[in-house]
């Protein structure tokens, strides 16, 4: 909490890792002073990944977009820093509106730790006077990407053939964010005691934490690296406020239950996806029988090396169960010490509080492309892809593109995978297929 001394005399926390940045000059006081007002009524919500790399300069560039986040050592809420001093390096690196976050904080009393957060933006060639919050924005109009949508979900069934409750679910919000013809697509497969539930709060939490970086996204350069890389870590960080709602909401129900999601945003001509767990989704281009599929999500298995590796250094353990006699079966999943809990079979996930202290994450890989011929793109959970690749997939859905009947071609292949579950094994797994016919003219 000790004040220091930057080379344009600011007060910044004593010790906080800040971004690397080039040094002041002088020459945005004006920035600065409007900052310095916010400083004692700013409460920085966990927004960004743990990955985010931070250094220890305290340098802070100071141009009309890019604002310094400096704590007061009388602030109230400057306890919380040293939770978030990543968030204060990011928030310096991007820049943000000080009418925008004067608004947010009058809303919520300035005390709200995680219920609203507040996403910087980035918009080169505007002053903050220009600059206005998503509420007060003019209404955008995307071209429409979209040529039809098909949803289809069915639940599976236990090995003594007795019914089960369907956790997984599907969505489709066609203008999200009241931005006209953005579309968010979602796959939730829910898992454990309380997996129907937290199913439900992942869906509702992902929508709104998407629904609110989405102007800023839209405000960024689409083919500038730089830009994706932003994107990239807002939508990372609506994923790990997702687990923040979601744990807070339910300490007991999530602790043992999760849920793993696949998003994909179409935006424009783009298609970005965003996911945790093993839900796919896939972007397919070409023709009747020589299509070819581009995967957009990415699986998180324990095994894979980069995953086992987080896990080990967290204490957990990755194996598969072994029977009576010692014998390995099942996939490898994450343990604790004692190898009897928790059993995950997946090392990203939302909720799962316990495997969480083992390394698993909710922080999603984020993968974006542009649209040129890409015609269709199918997502499904786990209970698709166990049973089908994406070839057979579509063999099943090439019959209703140039209908573009995508409700049909969603029952059609959820109802396949269900057949194939059941001539190979005892039980069913819930199915769920979102098919989307686009239209990249």
């Amino acid at each position: 909490k000790t004040p220091m001394k930057t080379p344009n005399t600011r007060k910044v926390a004593k010790n906080l890792p800040f971004q690397s940045l080039p040094k002041c000059t002088g020459s945005s006081a004006k920035a600065i002073s409007q900052s310095k007002m916010l400083c004692k009524q700013i409460v920085i919500s966990s927004i960004v990944p743990k990955q985010s790399p931070v250094s220890n300069s305290c340098h802070v560039r100071t141009k009309s977009n890019l604002y310094k986040k400096a704590s007061n050592a009388e602030d109230n809420y400057v306890e919380q820093v040293s939770k978030y001093t990543k968030v204060f390096a990011q928030l310096a690196k991007l820049g943000c509106n000080p009418n925008t976050a004067r608004k947010k904080i009058a809303t919520t009393g300035g005390k709200k730790e995680l219920s609203d957060m507040y996403f910087p933006a980035i918009r080169k060639g505007q002053s903050s006077k220009a600059k206005r919050s998503s509420s007060q924005a003019k209404v955008l109009t995307l071209k429409n990407l979209v040529r039809s949508v098909g949803i289809c979900s069915k639940a599976g069934r236990n090995s003594d053939k007795s019914s089960k409750h369907n956790q997984d679910i599907a969505f489709h919000t066609e203008h999200l964010g009241k931005v006209r013809n953005a579309h968010l697509f979602g796959v939730v497969d829910g898992h454990g005691d309380y997996g129907l539930t937290l199913s439900n709060q992942v869906r509702e939490a992902l929508s709104r934490n998407l629904a609110a970086i989405l102007n800023d996204m839209l405000a960024l350069k689409p083919v500038s690296a730089q830009a994706r890389e932003v994107r990239r870590q807002l939508i990372a960080a609506a994923f790990e406020k997702a687990q923040a709602d979601v744990v807070a909401g339910n300490r007991e129900d999530a602790s043992e239950s999760g849920a793993t999601a696949t998003v994909v945003l179409a935006i424009g001509r783009s298609l970005v996806c965003a996911n945790v767990g093993d839900s796919r989704a896939y972007a397919v281009s070409g023709s009747k029988g020589a299509w070819e599929a581009l995967q957009l999500s990415t699986d998180h298995r324990p095994k894979e090396i980069h995953e086992y590796d987080r896990i080990v250094k967290s204490k957990g353990q990755v194996h598969p169960c072994y029977d009576f006699n010692g014998a390995p079966y099942g996939p490898h999943r994450v343990w604790d010490k004692s190898g009897t809990a928790p059993g995950l079979a997946i090392s990203r996930s939302i909720g799962d509080s316990e495997a969480h202290k083992l390394g698993v994450i909710s922080t999603p890989d984020v993968s974006e492309v542009e649209v040129r011929d890409e015609k269709v793109v199918v997502m499904a959970s786990d209970g698709v892809w166990d049973v089908m690749a994406i070839d057979q997939a579509m063999r099943i859905v090439e019959t209703f593109y140039e209908k573009g009947d995508a409700e049909a071609a969603a029952e059609a292949l959820v109802g396949e995978a269900r057949s194939r579950w059941r001539k190979k094994f005892t039980q069913i797994d819930d199915i769920t297929a979102v098919i989307i016919f686009l239209d990249p003219s």
